[in-house]
């Protein structure tokens, strides 16, 4: 108590307030996460508490240590989720799957469930590497004997139903998944399935049988359950899934998954398999933005992918992350496929702007431009008019640097690609011009 007989309250170190709901979350957590983190914590409750309290179960996956992801940010104390066999977990990296592995939350909806009902229902799941070679994706669900294999959430072209969202939480979004990621969101109220993508509903509602609530617990990454991996989907990454009421907003939902993620210390790449660590065998640790992340005191968020242009980042609908936090770096590396693809330079600059604009609209205060240093003559004899359309393209923009490697070289592994120590160079040699 203090003198004036008013009851102190419980403040972070440095001041902050914590909100009753992130209180709660962090009285259950087992490793505390450091006050930065925090801080993107408080911030569910400071600005969506009202939607809090409509969720019965929310795993946030793009966690500091597994055990933050394991903690349910509602009801933190009743569904720690266990572990089945060993899925992978990347420090704010999300999680991904291995073989006969998941999460078991020891949530049964037909038992525990409060928001979650049977004519009043949704099922949240963040996908955070786009579905570029296959037209379905299954995140988690429900395993009951006979068909651990195969539920699942499904994102597919057809809206045929294996199970209802009752029964087992298998449920289809009857629209392409190819080249989407984000939040997927599916509400089923009576027994009608509403699909929506980053808050817009996407497709026709269409009908499933209201039948039970499921009798069986909830996993995350349930669809390798079965003893194999689902192929090809296998390194799929994971940033949140949940269960709420069906009536809850889905535009809010969005919302705060949003803001989390700018809100959290990350810088965020974008890029080829010059970026994704492509021939390394962590790249989680090992890859280029790893390093650089490390020199910068940050944590990496990177959505790099092989093959892929920037052309691919457009196309696909992606969307560059919404940067709050103060350092606010957005790397980009595009340029071999480009050349390769031979897209033609007016395409990658259009595209180029697209994507700048879009972080800097996201909050970035820092983009980068990274033209990577390599010796495979099949690139480096046709890639000097798109040099020239980078270099026009970031002069146009005050938040955008343009980073040219190709007179600093660094250990390569076949004449594109880094190895680990290469990676180290690399990422050094970035960060002294930044």
């Amino acid at each position: 108590m203090l003198g004036l007989g008013l009851n102190k309250k419980s403040k972070a170190p440095g001041g902050i307030a914590y909100q009753p709901g992130a209180k709660a979350f962090f009285s259950a957590l087992p490793t505390q996460p450091e006050k930065r983190v925090k801080n993107a914590y408080n911030n569910i409750w400071k600005n969506r508490a009202s939607l809090m309290s409509e969720v019965d179960i929310f795993y946030w996956c793009l966690a500091q240590y597994e055990d933050n992801k394991r903690t349910t940010l509602a009801n933190p104390s009743l569904y720690y989720e266990g572990k089945v066999g060993s899925p992978v977990f990347e420090q704010f990296g999300g999680v991904k799957g291995a073989v006969s592995s998941a999460y078991n939350s020891g949530f049964t909806p037909s038992t525990d469930a409060v928001n979650y009902q049977l004519n009043n229902a949704s099922f949240f799941a963040y996908n955070a590497t786009p579905a570029l070679i296959s037209n379905f994706l299954r995140l988690a669900g429900c395993s009951v004997a006979g068909e651990a294999g195969s539920v699942g959430l499904y994102f597919t072209n057809s809206p045929s139903v294996g199970g209802s969202i009752n029964t087992y939480n298998e449920i289809n979004t009857g629209v392409s998944s190819v080249g989407r990621y984000g939040l997927w969101h599916l509400v089923k109220i009576g027994s009608t399935i509403t699909v929506y993508y980053n808050g817009v509903q996407l497709g026709s509602p269409y009908t499933v049988p209201s039948v039970a609530l499921p009798n069986c617990p909830f996993y995350g990454l349930a669809q390798n359950l079965g003893g194999t991996l689902d192929s090809p989907y296998v390194n799929g990454k994971v940033f949140s899934y949940g269960l709420a009421k069906g009536t809850i907003d889905p535009v809010d939902l969005y919302e705060l998954h949003k803001e989390m993620i700018g809100d959290l210390p990350l810088w965020k790449f974008y890029g080829d398999s010059i970026f994704a660590g492509y021939l390394f065998s962590n790249p989680a640790t090992e890859s280029i933005p790893y390093h650089l992340s490390v020199l910068g005191g940050q944590y990496a968020l990177n959505f790099a992918i092989s093959g892929t242009t920037v052309k691919d980042l457009v196309d696909s609908k992606i969307h560059i992350e919404r940067t709050n936090n103060s350092d606010g770096i957005v790397a980009f590396d595009y340029i071999v496929n480009d050349v390769d693809q031979a897209i033609g330079t007016s395409v990658y600059g259009s595209n180029y702007r697209t994507v700048i604009e879009s972080a800097i609209a996201g909050g970035a205060k820092k983009v980068l431009m990274v033209i990577p240093y390599i010796t495979d003559t099949a690139i480096t004899n046709n890639w000097g008019p798109y040099i020239t359309e980078a270099q026009t393209v970031a002069s146009e923009y005050d938040e955008v640097q343009l980073i040219d490697l190709r007179a600093t070289p660094y250990t390569l592994s076949d004449g594109t690609h880094p190895t680990t120590g290469g990676a180290i160079q690399a990422a050094g040699l970035i960060y002294a011009q930044l």
